[in-house]
């Protein structure tokens, strides 16, 4: 069994666990609401994985751009995602455009602006 085989499993008992704990019921097809998410990021050429070994074990979302152009999303994204919390889809969209941002660079360049500021402040 591949790796990702086994992540989308445990992806899935952890939401099916998080459904059970608050009494919801999942009406949706799981597998096919997780392919839905992870295949909106690759209008822009980066794909998107939600990824057991992200903080796995917290609830707070998180997401990040790795170097082969991966949004690597922890857990809880795709519980909220799959439990249809009414604000996690934009959250999820706005998420994603944050980090392809990374991509495309639009973001200043954290150290150019510093090793600018100080070369700015050298000068006066």
């Amino acid at each position: 069994m591949s790796y990702s085989n086994i992540n989308r499993k445990l992806l899935k008992r952890c939401i099916e666990k998080r459904a059970k704990e608050l009494n919801i019921i999942i009406e949706k097809d799981i597998d096919e609401l997780l392919d839905k998410y992870e295949n909106m990021g690759n209008r822009k050429n980066i794909s998107t994985q939600f990824l057991m070994l992200k903080e796995t074990f917290t609830r707070e979302l998180s997401a990040s751009l790795n170097w082969n152009k991966t949004i690597v999303l922890n857990p809880e994204w795709a519980i909220q995602l799959v439990l249809d919390n009414e604000n996690a889809e934009n959250a999820f969209l706005i998420t994603l455009g944050h980090e392809i941002t990374h991509n495309e660079r639009d973001f200043t360049d954290r150290h150019a602006y510093f090793r600018n500021k100080k070369v700015h402040q050298l000068g006066k």
